[in-house]
């Protein structure tokens, strides 16, 4: 018996005819199936090895290309060992691989275009994801590999053992797979795999002959075993289910009642079996004996179900035991299943949802999988799974007993089984159910049709018993059709034979242009792959002759020799005209010099005499870091933000491109300056000469001393009218004194400046030249402060202006930092709602020029100098921090602008000095971590190594609050966060969900039952929310790798389990501890997480480096505490500071629409989730290439659209849509994707036609000859204008005719303006005759192609496409008839006329009805953009035609070299597009179930991206050529 368990025998070769081998990392092709590789090469068997990931994970961002290479020679060199050929490399991201439809479908293509029969991939039970995720796609790919070209499977072992249905021997083999093997030196290094593999493999030998002293395992199968699931892949949910015994609440949902008519075969087990598993909760079961008392006893449950079994007085046939239980049954609903078939677990669930979401339906069937058997043993699978259709209903019975749901009410109507037929009883009663209701359609698989052929209805059929009995169905029926039925049947019948005619004609046209692009891209791969050979030879001879001359190099310079001979080098360069280098060399040795020399210069002229510097002698300083970034921003245009900047923002502008105010008074002024150092006084009294109008100065001073000399300095200034000098307590720095002692005064004048003395002595000159910058900007000459009241007096309303926050601040001041608690107080106090969150503007410094109404509210809160701590080198968390913070905001809430002065010689672009950060370089962070002195690395989690996609992470509440629904949801939003803190308060430390959630029941009431689901609701969401942040966490990997000691640390309420489980998830592991609030109670925010952390790991605060997102808790908490820090930006916050995307990304963080938070978080998560950015370029919408802008501008466009029209379709009663080509190909690509699993969704096909193609064919007289001639037409050649409108060519003595009768000038080339076509006209009524023939030949080929897209059915159909006139819309109304509809992106006025003439729809989703001369819309302006993203490869439908034996023959127009060059760009553009919709079509699963795109989002997306593109964009957009032959610009970029 031990036989059944595992193989006993092991064979010398599996068979095959070509091999296709998967391998998820460079080394698994070897490690796991090396022996059947060699064996397939040993019989001349093809084998074609891929490897799918790159095998870089953990390895540092800069080593990866190196890392790569590496790997990929490795498996180059194992490949020529085993002797198959060459590798090819898909180059997916170690640890990146995902089970889903795109690895399937690049399988399925692999596997079709190898003509693989043999598929080797990992197994199902490996222990790496890459490896699980691989072998369960292989396994659908196989399962859907076509049924007449068989596929096997065999699954092999790397890492856990398998139980295997094969043992290979490879005992012959072992000494060279071992050598293969050993090519992997980068993996055996770390541990020796090799060793480990070939012990596996003896371990093998367990079970078999002595002889065999090394075997490999697999599980061998194929795609017939895979339908029936062997691994368990799909029913594991299911079984859980079952084991924890879901128990639903049935008292609201129908009663179904499911019969079984049993002849107590072996089967029936299995048949009730699937009944047990069902989903739906409100079942019985009922048991018709048609066997007679031999039949066994059943148990009087069926799993949670009851079951009843009726057993009449004797045994019945089919149909009477069908109307018996049809008697015994109590259901609302009642199902048949016949005791060898099997209901799928959802199927009962799905029929009953239906029903109740289409009451005008009585009855509903799903589809059917139908396994055939021969001699008991699976030979063949099918399916029934039509939309309904009364015709079809009548000529075969296409639907299985147990594939309908129907209402018990039919019975009472007289619908029953006929005791007279003795098979086909089924089919007669689904027509009678016909007679009374329509038959609902629902497009998924819900059952099993295991066909024996015990009744003759099997693989192996008798044609004389089936025509006998479908005889006597007739006899019955015939009486009852009348004529007009059968008509319609067989004018029925002879559709379908046509249909299929067109049908076979156009897929051998498709057949013949697919043979000739596979031959072309064939031919095209061997010569790259001949050059990527060659190239890799030429790179490894490069690199080694690299490593001999630099080690000679650095012999050389380190001898003493060479640094005495140094001054000689430099003339003898400066000769030989080697400038560079002898810069290079002077660099080395006055840099140190220069540096000296910089720190002793007055702080106010650093930066001038640095610019300078940077301006004449910019080579000298070339690679250092802030004359990088100062090079850098001088690249980028700075864009003007509006002066009403959006949200909590001011507006950024360049205050020279305001003229000075020329009023002489343009109201009341005050300036308040504090002078706490008195040496200061001369500087601001040189400052104050500047000021233009008349005002008046309060002074505030520490001391008598002070009073005096400040009296001395200012009295006699020009235009001061009233000078107030007065001592005050040395409290609240400047901003105290402004609001206290002189706040009642202050806030009676129409405007005022705040100026005080900074020093900033605690950060050691830092940030020396700080004041002198702020006090320039605002008081620097008189045309400056003129221009400064130019913004202050005009219509634009501003009420603060003030500098940009000074270059050597660290970006991270411009959050709360330690104020949050006392900021949130206070905008209580002040009405300033939503809590600003992350970065936000105030003028740091504390000095500007406002309207005193603007902070009217701060100068009447009564504000006090007790209110303030006394001085004590506090360097935050003070009111006075607070206040300086809050200035902005009250403005802002005040009605006014604030307006930030942009820092023009720093060429700085963004509010917050984001260019720092941006500047930083992988190896930056590497040379950090790299850092010997750090022995701890802290993690933080959450916006670090994970983020969720929304804009304001908070919003993740009203997500779980949708997910419990109106009541309980509503309290628990409104209740939970005065949960969490009444909480925290009362625990006197952090806390976790169980305080929560208890504090949560007391204040709400909620019964226990609620609570618990709120909980787990809270916690699964998010789970489901978080995505991996692949940059941080790589550097998780590098700090592992370099031996530091790496922990978590999260200020987090969620359980450490749950955290836990969401970094194993999403990748996250080796990392050493988490330190989680919750669980310690102990929070980072307050420094006790950490001094906890120092204690428990027996460091000092300089031995540990945190890296983290938090300003205030990862970054200012541990850098006071002397630990070294890493600062990763949360994506949302780089997105803000865009010039272009800010303002969408700031008007939109604190919505409370979850679309808008979703889509926009979405797209902010993957375009800024990196750690650094090279190349960056702010004036880019986001970081671009042509996967960000599919992702980030076409995605949200076209799924939006998508949404639009599935909604609009339903809702106008549209039954088949029909998307044009070319660029309806990505439009049904993502309409089919995001309705996949809509049963309700109008069917969908794709159009192949063009204007051209149906213009010609539509001409019927000479006024459509003109109406096509006047489409403007720019300047080209007589033929080429005829052959485009109208489809044949002219020859050359026709041209010469029309010369030399003066029709056409020979040379003349034609152009059509404004529809002006008088010069044409002659010449068209020459060609009408030629002109109408054509048309008509055209004609019968289109027709034909149209009747076989069902244009001749009864259906409401309509087209969808990019826009705009409805050309194709109104020529298919004119040619078939019949009203065709139209849905598009954007429609012009023109289109309305369609719509009337033909009374149909002309819908435009962004635009509609557009008036192309009045000011259009962007989205319809920038049409030839949108067009060139939406765009497919495909080349052009010229005209349609039928051959000799009347097949439908396409003509295309060929594609040029020019149009193939942009297929990479766009295949790129589209994988963002797709990436975009999977993205939203897993939120919709698993966050919202009603996720939309916003369209008007969408539109603003699209709107901003093509206002004003960036140079990058520009390339990508140029790179995209479309045709426009038709109106005479053939290919246009």
């Amino acid at each position: 018996m031990e036989n059944l368990l595992i193989p006993f025998q092991a064979v010398r070769k599996i068979t095959a005819k070509r091999v296709l081998v998967l391998a998820p990392h460079p080394d698994d092709e070897v490690f796991g199936c090396g022996g059947a590789i060699m064996r397939h090469v040993e019989r001349h068997v093809p084998v074609q090895v891929i490897i799918v990931t790159n095998g870089a994970y953990g390895v540092s961002q800069e080593a990866i290309p190196d890392y790569v290479r590496q790997r990929q020679q490795e498996s180059l060199a194992a490949a020529v060992i085993l002797g198959y050929g060459t590798p090819d490399f898909w180059q997916y991201h170690d640890r990146d691989l995902f089970y889903g439809e795109k690895l399937i479908t690049e399988i399925l293509t692999a596997i079709h275009e190898t003509g693989a029969d043999l598929v080797y991939a990992p197994s199902v039970y490996e222990i790496h994801p890459d490896h699980r995720a691989l072998g369960m796609a292989a396994v659908e790919a196989v399962r859907r590999t076509d049924k007449d070209s068989p596929v096997q499977l065999a699954l092999y072992e790397v890492g856990l053992p398998m139980r295997p249905n094969l043992f290979l021997d490879i005992s012959d083999l072992a000494a060279r797979k071992m050598k293969a093997m050993g090519c992997f030196t980068s993996q055996n290094a770390n541990q020796r795999y090799d060793l480990d593999i070939a012990a596996l493999n003896r371990y093998r030998t367990y079970t078999l002959p002595a002889e065999v002293t090394a075997a490999e395992a697999y599980i061998l199968t194929n795609k017939t075993e895979l339908s029936g699931d062997p691994f368990r892949l799909y029913q594991s949910e299911h079984a859980r289910q079952q084991k924890k015994g879901l128990a639903l609440d049935t008292k609201d949902i129908p009663f179904v009642s499911v019969i079984i008519r049993s002849t107590d075969r072996p089967t029936l087990t299995d048949a009730l079996d699937s009944i047990a598993l069902q989903t739906y909760a409100n079942i019985e079961v009922i048991v018709v004996n048609a066997k007679g008392h031999e039949h066994s006893e059943l148990e009087p449950w069926c799993g949670r179900f009851p079951l009843r079994m009726v057993t009449p007085a004797q045994s019945l046939q089919r149909s009477s035991a069908a109307n018996t239980g049809l008697q015994a049954a109590a259901g609302a609903y009642l199902i048949f299943l016949d005791d060898d078939d099997l209901f799928l677990p959802e199927h009962i669930a799905h029929l009953v949802s239906a029903l109740q979401q289409h009451p005008g339906f009585r009855c509903a069937y799903a589809g059917v999988r139908v396994d055939y058997y021969v001699n008991e043993k699976l030979e063949t699978s099918g399916a029934f799974n039509e939309p309904f259709d009364q015709r079809r209903l009548w000529g075969r019975n296409f639907i299985p007993i147990h594939a309908i749901l129907f209402e018990r009410t039919l019975l009472a109507e007289g619908c029953c089984f006929d005791e007279q037929l003795d098979l086909f009883e089924d089919w007669d009663f689904w027509v009678q159910i016909s007679q009374h209701t329509s038959m609902l359609h629902v497009d998924k698989i819900g059952a099993v049709y295991r066909n024996f052929g015990h009744s003759g209805l099997g693989l192996k059929q008798d044609k004389n018993t089936m025509r006998a009995l479908r005889g006597k169905f007739y006899n019955k029926w015939k009486a009852l059709l009348s004529g007009e039925q059968l008509d319609d049947l067989i004018e029925y019948r002879e559709e379908m034979i046509t249909g299929l005619q067109h049908n076979l004609a156009t897929i051998r046209g498709q057949q013949d242009i697919i043979r000739d692009q596979l031959a072309s891209s064939e031919n095209q791969t061997a010569i790259l792959l001949n050059q990527q050979n060659r190239l890799m030879q030429e790179a490894l001879a490069a690199s080694a002759r690299e490593a001999s001359l630099q080690k000679t190099i650095n012999d050389l310079t380190q001898s003493t020799s060479w640094k005495m001979t140094a001054p000689l080098r430099f003339l003898s360069r400066i000769l030989r005209g080697q400038n560079l280098a002898a810069m290079d060399g002077l660099r080395r040795r006055f840099m140190p010099i220069l540096r000296t020399v910089y720190w002793r210069l007055p702080a106010a002229w650093r930066d001038k005499i640095l610019t300078m510097a940077y301006r004449i002698a910019g080579p000298f300083f070339s690679g250092m870091n802030h004359y990088e970034l100062w090079r850098s921003n001088s690249r980028h245009s700075f864009y003007r933000l509006p002066t009403t900047a959006t949200g909590f923002l001011a507006s950024m502008v360049d205050l020279p491109g305001f003229s000075p105010s020329t009023n002489e008074m343009p109201g009341s002024i005050a300036i308040h300056a504090h002078i706490f150092y008195p040496d200061l006084a001369a500087e601001f009294a040189k400052f104050l000469r500047n000021m233009p109008f008349a005002y008046d100065l309060f002074v505030s001073t520490p001391d008598e001393a002070a009073n005096i000399i400040c009296k001395q300095h200012f009295t006699k200034l020009p235009r001061l009218k009233r000078l107030t000098i007065t001592p005050v307590p040395n409290r609240g720095r400047d901003i105290a004194p402004m609001f206290c002692a002189f706040g009642d005064t202050l806030k009676n004048y129409d405007y005022i400046a705040h100026i005080h003395s900074k020093k900033s002595l605690y950060n050691n000159g830092a940030t020396d030249g700080w004041r002198e910058y702020l006090l320039t900007n605002l008081f620097g000459s008189d045309q400056q402060i003129r221009r400064i009241f130019t913004l202050l007096t005009d219509e634009n309303k501003a009420g603060l202006v003030y500098p940009q926050n000074f270059a050597r601040l660290p970006y991270s001041a411009y959050t709360w930092l330690s104020n949050q608690a006392l900021g949130r107080t206070w905008c209580n106090k002040l009405g300033i709602h939503p809590f600003p969150a992350g970065y936000f503007d105030f003028p740091a410094g504390s000095m500007f020029w406002a309207r005193t109404k603007a902070l009217l509210p701060l100068f009447e809160a009564q504000i006090t100098i007790e209110d303030f701590p006394e001085e004590a080198g506090q360097t935050d968390a003070t009111l006075a921090h607070c206040l300086e913070r809050l200035l902005v905001l009250v403005t802002k809430k005040s009605g006014f602008n604030a307006v930030i002065l942009r820092d023009i010689p720093s060429n700085s672009w963004s509010r917050w000095r984001f260019e720092t950060y941006l500047a930083r370089k992988p190896e930056n962070i590497q040379t950090m971590l790299s850092d010997s002195s750090v022995q701890v690395v802290v993690f933080d989690i959450f916006d670090t190594l994970l983020t969720r996609p929304l804009l304001y992470p908070e919003r993740i509440k009203s997500i779980i609050a949708q997910l419990a629904g109106d009541e309980t949801g509503k309290i628990y939003l409104d209740l939970r966060a005065t949960a969490e803190s009444q909480a925290r308060q009362k625990a006197g430390r952090d806390i976790s969900l169980d305080a929560i959630f208890k504090e949560l029941a007391a204040l709400s009431g909620l019964s226990p039952e609620n609570i618990e689901k709120l909980r787990h609701l809270e916690e699964i969401t998010e789970m489901r929310a978080v995505a991996p942040r692949t940059e941080v966490i790589a550097l998780l990997y590098t700090a592992i790798a370099l031996g530091k000691h790496v922990v978590l640390a999260s200020d987090m309420y969620l359980p450490k389990s749950t955290i836990e489980a969401m970094l194993k998830e999403n990748g996250i592991t080796g990392w050493h501890r988490l330190y989680v609030s919750s669980d310690l109670g102990l929070r980072k925010d307050t420094g006790d997480l950490y001094r906890h952390l120092l204690s428990e790991e027996q460091v000092t605060p300089n031995a540990v480096m945190v890296i983290g997102d938090n300003e205030h808790s990862d970054i200012q908490i541990p850098g006071n505490m002397d630990m070294k820090l890493c600062h990763i930006l949360r994506p949302v916050e780089l997105a803000r500071t865009m010039p272009r995307l800010g303002p969408l990304i700031e008007k939109s963080v604190y919505h409370e629409d979850l679309n808008v938070q979703l889509t926009l978080g979405t797209l902010v998560q993957k375009s800024f989730q990196p750690v650094s950015f090279p190349g960056f370029d702010p004036s880019d919408l986001v970081p671009a290439t042509p996967w960000s802008i599919g992702f980030t501008v076409a995605g949200p466009l076209i799924l939006a659209f998508v949404q639009w029209l599935t909604a609009k379709a339903a809702a106008d009663g549209i039954e088949h849509l029909l998307f044009l080509s070319r660029e309806g190909q990505i439009l049904k690509t993502v309409y089919d994707r995001w309705t996949s699993n809509d049963t309700q969704a109008v069917a969908s096909d794709y159009l192949v036609i063009s204007r051209r193609t149906v213009t010609v064919p539509m001409i019927s007289n000479l006024d459509d000859i003109f109406e096509i001639a006047r489409i403007q037409f720019s300047p080209n050649t007589l033929t080429t204008f005829i052959e485009e409108r109208f489809g044949f060519t002219l020859s050359s003595a026709e041209c010469d005719h029309f010369a030399h009768n003066k029709l056409w000038p020979k040379n003349k080339r034609v152009s059509v303006e404004d529809q002006n076509i008088d010069h044409l006209i002659p010449l068209l009524r020459t060609l009408e005759e030629k002109i109408l023939a054509q048309a008509k030949d055209e004609r019968t080929g289109l027709f034909a192609y149209l009747d076989g897209m069902k244009f001749n059915s009864t259906e409401s159909t309509a087209v969808v496409d990019i826009g705009y006139a409805a050309t194709i819309q109104g020529r298919l109304n004119r040619l078939l008839h019949k009203p065709v509809h139209g849905y598009y992106l954007v429609t012009e006025e023109r289109a309305q006329k369609i719509c009337v003439e033909h009374n149909v729809i002309a819908q435009g989703c962004f635009g509609h009805y557009v008036n192309a001369f009045n000011n259009p819309p962007l989205v319809f302006k920038e049409s030839f953009s949108m067009e060139k993203l939406l765009s497919s490869n495909d080349p052009q439908i010229v005209r349609y035609h039928l051959s000799s034996t009347g097949d439908i023959v396409p003509e295309f127009r060929k594609l040029t070299e020019t149009e193939r060059q942009t297929m990479t760009t766009r295949a790129e553009i589209q994988r963002g597009i797709m990436d975009f919709v999977d993205r939203s079509i897993a939120i919709r699963a698993e966050l919202v179930s009603d996720f939309i795109v916003p369209s008007e989002l969408a539109k603003d997306l699209f709107e901003t991206f093509v206002e004003q593109p960036s140079r990058s964009e520009l390339d990508i957009l140029r790179k995209l050529t479309l045709d426009d032959y038709y109106c005479g610009r053939g290919l246009v970029s």
